[in-house]
C-alpha cells in the first residue's frame, strides 16, 4: 500500500480526479479500521468553477478548500450525504485566517 503524499495532490484537478479512482480511503474508527475503495469522482476547478463549494469565496465552514494540497474537507449536505473534498494544486494567496 502506498501513502499519497501533497505530491499527488498538487496537479490539476482533472488529473487528481481521475487518478484517484481505485485508490483506498482509510480511516479509524475508535480501534477499527476501515477502508473503501474510490470508485467515482467529480472535479470542480475551485472558486472560478459556479458549480464550486468555494464558488462564493471562502468561509468559516469551507476554509479547508483554500488550503494546502492534500487538505481534506468533509461536510454533510441535503441532510443525507457526507460529501469528501480533496485540495488539489498549489495553496491560493488569499487564505484568510478565522
Amino acid at each position: 500500500m502506498k501513502v499519497l503524499d501533497c505530491t499527488f495532490f498538487n496537479r490539476p484537478a482533472e488529473k487528481v480526479a481521475n487518478d484517484l479512482i481505485g485508490c483506498a480511503l482509510n480511516w479509524k474508527n475508535g480501534d477499527q479500521s476501515e477502508a473503501r475503495i474510490i470508485t467515482e469522482t467529480e472535479c470542480y476547478t475551485g472558486p472560478d468553477d459556479l458549480a464550486s463549494h468555494a464558488a462564493k469565496g471562502q468561509t468559516k465552514r469551507n476554509a479547508p478548500m483554500f488550503g494546502h494540497s492534500g487538505t481534506f474537507y468533509v461536510y454533510f449536505v441535503y441532510e443525507m450525504h457526507w460529501m469528501l473534498n480533496v485540495v488539489t494544486g498549489p495553496v491560493r494567496a488569499f487564505l484568510l485566517p478565522f
